[in-house]
This record gives structure tokens, sequence and C-alpha cells, in this order.
């Protein structure tokens, strides 16, 4: 009974698909006692040709038959039928991968070496190096496909070019036609690729190390010129630069060689490059803001040394107030001729060790000292001090024709009221404005004064 019993199950499932009876044939395949009966080749055949069976009914299409043939390739290629239906449908598929196909062709048709070659070509196109015969006749039309499968991306010229130049005369016009060759056809996709290259170098979006990634097996294949190289390598450098030069101090001395270095470096890049990205500009605004820098630190320690110094006898003369008045104008002209050098935008700025400095010596001085009382808060940049000077010049200014006026008159009730409005916004105006109103410094002046705050006392 148990030798009998194999033999009744298969008749059932052949019985199942003469009859197209599916879902009985597929019941009897996954009964659980089944593996009792039939070891793992006789299910697998009994499989094999209850799928056969039911792609030749509904006339399937051929890629089904490959797909059966690949999957059940152990069972089906021992037979002869379906091997010399396989070969045919493999050569004449175009699902570009082949890679189950290559182990088939390897294991039961080890004389297919032109086909495996041909087939390995879909997927790692630098198995072209391993053809170096004409394709068979019968393979023809799969080595064309092949072709215009890989002149689709110009990574793969030199496999194309390689694959096109084994072929004799007669098999290219048969294969090709008279369209342009496969040479000519990747030949300009690699001169579009090369305009891409160029064109997304100039695209501030895109970053050039990212794109140097993209790029590796062009450049490694030797497929991009030696200028194009150049240009990646020397703007891969540059934006590696920019981005040191985005976490430091802008304005740093130290950092001049390296954006001189820079700077060299960009004269290998074409303009396009080089000012759509702002290259040039973020290294100039650098260097420009570090020539600056030294000018400015030289004149302010002029002016602080000479603006703070002490003069006496102005209660008698108002005519030294020129000189101070032409050491603040040359001091803000210094800060005017700096601040178009200096840009604020720039990463760090605000925390430059340059601005920090001058700021704090700002804060030290004494007008330094007068705005912060006054304000409650320091200058942010260099714009908000220039202007505190200016401020400061209005009233040396307006103090000096004043004094003189104070000295003409001999201290004229309508100047006193004015010197007694006056809030000092320097050393300069504090000390000669404490000398004015001091009998014992300008006895005339000082005691009109004294005399004028009296009448103003409350009762």
């Amino acid at each position: 009974m148990e030798t009998i019993e194999p033999i009744r199950r298969g008749l059932r499932i052949h019985r199942a698909c003469i009859e197209g009876d599916w879902q009985a044939a597929e019941a009897e395949l996954s009964a659980p006692d089944l593996d009792a009966y039939l070891d793992l080749g006789q299910r697998r055949e009994l499989l094999a040709t209850m799928r056969a069976s039911r792609l030749r009914r509904e006339r399937a299409p051929d890629d089904s038959w490959l797909a059966l043939y690949r999957e059940l390739s152990d069972v089906l290629m021992r037979h002869q039928e379906p091997r010399a239906r396989y070969l045919r449908l493999v050569r004449g598929t175009t699902d570009g991968d082949y890679r189950q196909d290559l182990a088939i062709l390897a294991r039961w048709f080890p004389q297919e070496t032109s086909l495996r070659s041909i087939l390995a070509c879909f997927s790692d196109p630098r198995a072209a190096a391993d053809i170096d015969t004409p394709p068979k006749n019968v393979d023809e039309p799969l080595y064309a496909r092949l072709l215009r499968h890989l002149i689709q991306s110009p990574h793969n010229y030199y496999p194309v070019r390689r694959l096109w130049e084994s072929l004799p005369a007669d098999s290219r016009t048969r294969l090709w036609g008279s369209e342009p060759s496969p040479v000519e056809q990747i030949s300009e996709r690699l001169r579009h690729e090369h305009q891409r290259i160029q064109a997304r170098l100039a695209d501030p979006a895109t970053q050039v190390a990212q794109l140097e990634q993209e790029l590796e097996d062009l450049i490694r294949t030797g497929l991009i010129d030696a200028r194009t190289i150049k240009m990646v390598d020397v703007a891969s450098d540059v934006e590696r630069y920019i981005r040191d030069f985005q976490r430091q101090d802008p304005w740093d001395r130290a950092l001049r060689p390296a954006l001189e270095a820079a700077k060299r470096k960009l004269g290998y890049l074409p303009p396009p490059v080089r000012d759509v990205r702002g290259w040039h500009r973020a290294i100039e605004q650098r260097i420009e803001g570090i020539v600056a820098w030294d000018e400015l630190e030289v004149a302010w320690n002029d002016f602080n040394k000479r603006f703070n110094r002490r003069f006496t006898g102005f209660h008698t003369d108002a005519g030294p107030w020129a000189g101070f008045q032409a050491l603040l104008r040359r001091w803000i002209e210094c800060i005017d001729q700096a601040a178009p050098h200096l840009h604020w935008d720039l990463p760090q700025a605000r925390q430059s060790r340059c601005w920090v400095a001058l700021i704090d010596a700002w804060s030290e001085s004494h007008e330094g000292r007068m705005y912060i009382e006054a304000e409650a808060d320091r200058p942010q940049d260099l714009a908000a001090l220039r202007d505190s000077y200016g401020r400061i010049l209005e009233q040396i200014d307006r103090f000096a024709l004043l004094h003189a006026r104070l000295l003409e008159t001999d201290g004229a009730p309508e100047y006193l009221e004015e010197l007694h409005q006056v809030e000092s916004l320097s050393r300069p105006v504090e000390q000669i404005k404490t000398q004015l109103t001091n009998p014992q410094a300008a006895p005339t002046i000082g005691s009109a004064y004294q005399a004028f705050v009296a009448e103003r006392a409350p009762a």
C-alpha cells in the first residue's frame, strides 16, 4: 500500500493538471502527509509539472515562463525541451537582471561562455574586459541590447568602446544600422556629463565634497579630463578652507597666510564657479578686514593717547579746541575708512578678538565710561561706536563756540545758562567745563557762573 501511494498521489496531481483544476493540484501538493511519500526532488518535479501545465493552458507570456525556469531550474533544466526554450527566452528577455541566469548557465550550459559573458556585462560593465571575440550570430540581438543598455551611462564609456571595437565591420552594420555608433553616442553623453559637472560646481546649492563622491567612478576610470579633475579638486579644497574660515575669527592676523593660499587656489577656477559661490568675496572680505583692523588699531592707539591728555589754560583761550576737533575728526575718518571693509555679517565677526579688544579699551576710556553710564550699554558694532564719537564731535564743536563767547563776554548770562546745561560726553569738555565753573581756575567766568547758580537756587 505504501509503495502504491506515491504513484496515486502523483497521478492525482497529473489528473488535476490535465483538467485544469489548479486548486485541487495545489491542495495535493500542500497535503500535510505528502512528505511521508515523496522526497523533496519528487515534490519539486510535481510542482514544476503543475506550474508548467498552468502556464501552457493560460498561454502565459514569455516572462512568466522565464521566471518559472529560474525558480525551478534544478528540475526543468534536466529536460531537453525546457533547456532549449530557456536559452531562447534568456536571449530575448529585456529585464536586464541576469544574476540568476549566470548561475543557471554556469551549471547547466557550461559551453555557453559567450552568452554568459554578455549577460555578465549587464550587471557589471567591467566584465566587458573578458570579451575579446565577436558574439555568435544567435547572440547578436542580445549584444545590441547590451550596448544600448550601457550607453545610457557615461560611466560605461570604456566597456562600450571595447565591445564595439571587438565587432567586425559587417557585424556593426547588422547590429546598429546607420545611426551614430555606440561610442559616438556615449561620447556625447560624456560631454554632457562634463557640462553638468561644471554647472553643478557653479551652483551654490551643491556641496563640492558631495559632488566629488558622486564622481569617484568617473575620476577613477579616467573619464574626466585633467582640467575638470583639477577644477573639482581645487573647488573641494577651497570649500574646505571656507568651512574652516567660518569657524574662526574672520579678522585674526594668523589667518592671513591661509586666506592668501585659498585666494591663489581660486585662480584655477573659472569665474562662474568662483564668483557665484561667493568664495572670492568671502576671502577678500576677510583679508580686507584684517588690513583694516591693523590700520584702525594704530589709529586708535594714537587717538586715545592724545585725546585724553590733560590741558590747562583753557579758561583763558579757546584756540586749542581746534586740535581736539582735528584729532576727533581724523579718528572718525579712520573709522569711516575701515567700515566698508569690515563685514559684520561674517560668522564670528562680533566675537572677533579685534573688536573685543577695541571695545574693551574704549570702555576704559573717559568717553567710554561716560557713554556707558548714560546709555547703560556698549556699542554692538563699529557703526554704533562711530555714532558715539559723532555725538562727541558735535558737542565739542558747540562747546568750542560757547567757550569763545564766554571769554568774549566775560560770562554773559545767556551763555552761562547754556554752559549750565552741558552734560559732558568726553574728558576735554568735562575738564574745561570744570575749569570754567571754578572761580579759582577762571576767576571772572567762574565767579559769574557761581552767582548765576546761586540766583537759580530755590528760596
